[in-house]
C-alpha cells in the first residue's frame, strides 16, 4: 500500500509538473495588456513631467524677465524720485526765499504806511491849528510870507523889481492896520523899498543881445587886407578907414564948379580906386612879410572867437566879471592880430572895447531888516495886537 501511495504521489507530482507550464503560460498571456497599459501610463507621465518642467522653466524665465524689468523700472523710478525730490527742495527753497522777501516787503510797507499815517496826523493837526487861528495871526503870517518871498526873489532873480513889488504889497497890507506897533515895521519896509528903487539895474538882456549880434560880423570877416593900391601909395602904413576917399562925393560937390572933363577924371580915379582895392594889394619891403592864414586857420580863429563870445555870454548871466572881460580881451586880440584890414574889424574892436567897460555885476541891497524887525517883535511881544485882537 505504501508503494501504491508512493506511486500515486509520484504520479500526482508528474501530473502536477505537466500542468505547471500551462499555468505559467496563462499568466504571461494575461500580463501583456497590463504591461502595455503600464507603458502608456509611463509615457503620459513622461510627457506630463516634460511639459511641467517646460512650464516651470518658462515660468522661471518669465519671473526672471519680469524681475529684471521691475528692477530697471525701480531704478528709473528711484532716479525720477530723486530728481523730483531735488526739484521739490529747490521749489521749497524758492518759496522760503519768496516768503522771506514778502515778509520784508510787508514790513517795509507797514513802516511806510505808519510814516504816512503820522504825516497825515501831523497835517491834520496843523490844519486844526490853522483853523483855530484868529484874524491877527493870519495877518502876521501873510505879512511874514510876503517879506520872506521878497528876500528870496531878490536872491534868485538878481533883480530889484520883484522884491520891490512884494515889499510894497506888505506895506499896503500894514497900512490897513490902525496900530502903533505896525509903524516900526513900516519904517524898515520904507527903507528897504527906497534901497531897491535906488539900485541901478544891469541890462543883461541888452548886453546879451549885443554880444550875440557880434557873431555874424565875426563870421563875415576876412583875414586878407583890403587896402587899395593908391591909398597905400599915398599913405603907407595907415588903415583904410583913415585914408579912404569918397570920389562920388567929390564929383557931386564939384558938379557945378568943374567942367565935364574934370568930372570924368574924378570918376575915372574912383573906378580905378575901386578896381585896385578889389584886385591888388601892395606890400612894402621895409615892412616884414607875414605869412597869410590858410582857410583852416581862419576857420579855427573864427571858431575860437565864437567860443569866447559864448563864454562871455555865460559869464554875463552868472555875473562873473573877470571871465567876461577875459573872453572879450581874447576876441579883441584875435581881431587886432589877424583881422585889422577892414572897417568892419575896426568897428567890431570898438564895440568889444565898449562892452568890456560895462559892469555886469548887479549890486543888490540888503533888505533883511524888515524880516528881522518883524521877527524881533514877534519874539519880544508875542501878545501885541496888530489888528485889534491877536499878536504880532
Amino acid at each position: 500500500m505504501e508503494k501504491d501511495s508512493a506511486s500515486n504521489t509520484v504520479e500526482e507530482q508528474e501530473s502536477g509538473s505537466e500542468q505547471k507550464p500551462e499555468e505559467v503560460s496563462a499568466p504571461v498571456e494575461n500580463n501583456a495588456p497590463q504591461q502595455q497599459a503600464k507603458s502608456g501610463v509611463s509615457k503620459a507621465w513622461r510627457w506630463f513631467t516634460l511639459l511641467l518642467i517646460l512650464l516651470l522653466v518658462g515660468l522661471a524665465g518669465a519671473a526672471a524677465w519680469f524681475g529684471f524689468q521691475y528692477q530697471q523700472h525701480a531704478a528709473i523710478t528711484s532716479g525720477d524720485n530723486a530728481q523730483q525730490a531735488a526739484r521739490v527742495a529747490v521749489i521749497e527753497q524758492k518759496l522760503t526765499t519768496e516768503q522771506f522777501a514778502r515778509s520784508e516787503n510787508e514790513l517795509a510797507y507797514t513802516e511806510k504806511l505808519a510814516a504816512l499815517q503820522r504825516d497825515m496826523d501831523a497835517q491834520a493837526e496843523a490844519i486844526t491849528k490853522l483853523s483855530t487861528l484868529d484874524r491877527d495871526q493870519l495877518f502876521v503870517a501873510e505879512l511874514e510870507y510876503l517879506i520872506r518871498l521878497a528876500n528870496q526873489r531878490l536872491l534868485t532873480e538878481r533883480r530889484p523889481q520883484g522884491a520891490q513889488t512884494l515889499l510894497e504889497a506888505a506895506d499896503k497890507l500894514l497900512a490897513t492896520v490902525d496900530d502903533v506897533h505896525a509903524l516900526a515895521v513900516r519904517e524898515v519896509l520904507a527903507k528897504d523899498i527906497a534901497a531897491l528903487r535906488m539900485v541901478e539895474t544891469v541890462d543883461r538882456e541888452g548886453i546879451y543881445s549885443r554880444l550875440g549880434a557880434l557873431a555874424p560880423t565875426i563870421l563875415s570877416l576876412s583875414a586878407l587886407p583890403s587896402e587899395s593900391m593908391d591909398e597905400l601909395v599915398a599913405n603907407p602904413g595907415m588903415e583904410q578907414s583913415d585914408t579912404e576917399i569918397d570920389y562920388s562925393a567929390v564929383a557931386n560937390s564939384s558938379t557945378t564948379q568943374t567942367t565935364w572933363y574934370k568930372r570924368l577924371w574924378v570918376n575915372a580915379q574912383a573906378a580905378l580906386s575901386r578896381f585896385s582895392r578889389d584886385h591888388f594889394h601892395v606890400r612894402y619891403r621895409q615892412v616884414p612879410i607875414e605869412s597869410l592864414l590858410s582857410t583852416e586857420q581862419e576857420q579855427w580863429l573864427r571858431h575860437d572867437m565864437l567860443i569866447n563870445l559864448a563864454n562871455a555870454q555865460q559869464a554875463l548871466l552868472r555875473e562873473e566879471q573877470q571871465i567876461y572881460n577875459a573872453s572879450l580881451t581874447v576876441i579883441e586880440s584875435r581881431l587886432q592880430d589877424y583881422f585889422t584890414g577892414s572897417y568892419k574889424a575896426q568897428a567890431l574892436i570898438g564895440e568889444i572895447q565898449a562892452l568890456r567897460t560895462l559892469d555886469i555885476r548887479q549890486q543888490l541891497p540888503d533888505i533883511s531888516g524888515s524880516a528881522d524887525i518883524l521877527r524881533q517883535m514877534q519874539t519880544a511881544q508875542p501878545a501885541v495886537s496888530v489888528g485889534g485882537g491877536g499878536g504880532l
